[in-house]
This record gives structure tokens, C-alpha cells and sequence, in this order.
């Protein structure tokens, strides 16, 4: 797989995502004030020949992927914390990602999603949380989605996306739990993550969601449960 940086132009009309100036946002975690923080205490590495930014595209013999999120490389066992107070929608095992939480923050009308944390280490599994809270650490690279024959580079893989998790489907491009897609991430809702960070600002009523219809969202998890009741009611 090659991965370069920016949403290809010749894949489709997906424009081009920088990573945000986040020269002091380390120092919004002291403020109080302001509506979110960074989720580590440091930034991490750049990786070559190229991290894996928002929009970065990875792509194969026959297909190109989008990535929905940006990757910050740290050590495993580095503390992870939640950008903003919210409740824990999810928190377990997911695949590739290791362990996996998933925040909503209706007060912003988005949820922030942690990927490749420890499953070995101490975390939160549920509830409300404040902004600043301790919600996990890095996992080591066996245990992050990696295994020991294949074992992953620790490093968080840190999305934010409008809406809240329940609003989309767990199978599909539109999963909730999406890292690497092949639509453009800015379609189904997926926002800068470093950009809303320095931004500080929330629109009036909360980042708004994409526009799409039911089945063009939620398709593939209806064809599923058809294929489910269907082959139960056979049996």
C-alpha cells in the first residue's frame, strides 16, 4: 500500500486537509476556559516517509482509502485523555483498533474516537467524563490492533466526527467506528481533528451532520439484518 498525504484529486473531488498549527496547543489543557484540549501531553513523531493525516489516502493495486482521522506516534503506555466532557458510548475491543473508546459531546453535537489504546492497562469502560479526564494509555505494539507476528507501531489514532456515535451504522463505509474509507471523510461527516482543536469553536447548534438518506447511511446493516431474519425465519 502507498500512502501520500491529501485527498487525491484524480480519486475524486475530496479537497486537500493540513494538520493545524498546533505549535501551543499543548497549552490549552492549563486553560479551563476553553471548550476543548489536546488528548496527550505531547505531539508525537512524524513518521516518513509520511504520517497519516486527515484525508491522507493509502492505495493499493485496485482501490485508494481515505484516512478519516489523524495518528500521533508515541510510546506505549502513554496517558490518553478526553478532549472535552462528554459520556463514554463505547469502550472495548475493536479489530484493528486494539481497544477502542468512543466519547459523544452533545454539547458540541460530535464524538471523538481513540484508537490502538491498551487492553492490558487500566481504562474507563463507561459514564460521564470531564474534559481532561485520564480515559486510557497507548498499547504496546502487540496488543494495539498488531500481534506479535505482525506488531503495530504504538501510536493513538485519535477522529472526530459530527453527530454522535448512535447516529451512524457499525457496518459500512458510514461505520461509526471508521479509520481508513474510500469516500471522501469530509462526506460522512468526519471532521479535522487538529483544526477543530485550534479552533475553539462550535456552531451555533453543534457541528452539523451530513446530508444523506436512510439507506445510502445505513444500507449495508439493513441488507445484514434482512440476510439475519431471513435465514432465522428459514431455519
Amino acid at each position: 500500500m502507498l500512502l501520500l498525504t491529501g485527498c487525491a484529486p484524480s480519486l475524486q473531488s475530496c479537497p486537500q486537509q493540513e494538520q493545524a498549527d498546533l505549535t501551543w496547543v499543548l497549552e490549552y489543557a492549563e486553560d479551563d476556559q476553553l471548550k476543548f484540549r489536546f488528548p496527550l501531553d505531547e505531539l508525537g513523531e512524524d513518521v516518513q516517509p509520511f504520517p497519516a493525516l486527515f484525508c491522507s489516502y493509502s492505495c493499493g493495486p485496485n482501490e485508494c482509502e481515505y484516512h478519516a482521522a489523524e495518528d500521533y506516534f508515541l510510546p506505549a503506555g502513554t496517558p490518553v485523555y478526553a478532549i472535552a466532557d462528554g459520556d463514554i458510548s463505547f469502550s472495548g475491543r475493536m479489530g484493528g483498533y486494539g481497544w477502542l473508546i468512543i466519547i459523544d459531546h452533545p454539547q458540541a453535537n460530535i464524538y471523538s474516537l481513540y484508537g490502538h489504546l491498551s487492553p492490558s492497562r487500566w481504562r474507563l469502560d463507561s459514564g460521564p467524563v470531564e474534559k481532561g479526564d485520564l480515559i486510557a494509555y497507548l498499547g504496546d505494539p502487540d496488543e494495539n490492533g498488531g500481534s506479535a507476528e505482525n506488531p503495530l507501531r504504538p501510536h493513538l489514532h485519535f477522529g472526530i466526527r459530527a453527530g454522535q456515535r448512535t447516529d451512524y451504522p457499525g457496518m459500512g463505509e458510514w461505520r461509526w467506528m471508521g479509520g481508513w474509507i474510500k469516500p471522501c471523510p469530509q462526506d460522512l461527516g468526519w471532521l479535522n481533528p487538529s483544526e477543530v482543536i485550534t479552533s475553539q469553536d462550535i456552531p451555533s447548534g453543534g457541528f452539523p451532520e451530513p446530508n444523506a438518506n436512510v439507506f445510502e447511511k445505513w444500507g449495508v446493516e439493513l441488507i445484514m439484518i434482512g440476510v439475519y431474519l431471513i435465514g432465522g425465519t428459514s431455519m
